[in-house]
C-alpha cells in the first residue's frame, strides 16, 4: 500500500483513481493508518473486503479461502485491461504499473502498439501487415 501511495501524485496527473481493497476489517485499516507511517500518507479509499465478495468475483481467491494481493487497471468503460497477481513474497512495483498505464493510455490516443521496452515519451509502432515480425 505505501509503495503506491508514494506515488499517488504521478497516478492521478494520469487522470486515473486509486481504490485499495483488502480482507481486512475497517477498524483493522483504523489501527493501521493509526500506527503505520507509510499507511498514513494513502489518500484514496481503503475498501474493507472481509468477505471476500470483491476478491471473489475478480477471481483472486486461493484454494485456501484467501485474497491474493493483485493490482487491476480498469479502463472508464469497465474494461479490465490489465491485472497481476502478486506471489506473497514478492511487492507491487509500481513504477511498472505505472509505464503500464501510461502505455494503454497512448495506445488509446494513438493506435500504435508498444514494442518491448517501451519507455514513456517513445514512439509507439503503426500496425502494419508489412511490419509484423520486425519488433
Amino acid at each position: 500500500m505505501a509503495a503506491v501511495a508514494d506515488h499517488y501524485q504521478s497516478i492521478i496527473t494520469l487522470n486515473t483513481a486509486v481504490v485499495a481493497i483488502s480482507s481486512d476489517t475497517v477498524l483493522t485499516h483504523k489501527i493501521f493508518c493509526d500506527i503505520s507511517p507509510s499507511a498514513r500518507k494513502v489518500q484514496y479509499p481503503l475498501i474493507a473486503d472481509q468477505n471476500n465478495t470483491i476478491a471473489a468475483a475478480f477471481g483472486i481467491m486461493t484454494n485456501q479461502g484467501k485474497s491474493q494481493r493483485a493490482t487491476f487497471i480498469i479502463d472508464p468503460e469497465g474494461l479490465i485491461r490489465h491485472a497481476t497477481v502478486y506471489p506473497n513474497e514478492v511487492g507491487r512495483d509500481v513504477p511498472e504499473l505505472l509505464r503500464i498505464l501510461q502505455g494503454l493510455q497512448y495506445t488509446d490516443l494513438t493506435g500504435f502498439l508498444l514494442p518491448a521496452g517501451w519507455q514513456p515519451g517513445q514512439t509507439g509502432i503503426k500496425p502494419a501487415l508489412d511490419k509484423a515480425g520486425q519488433y
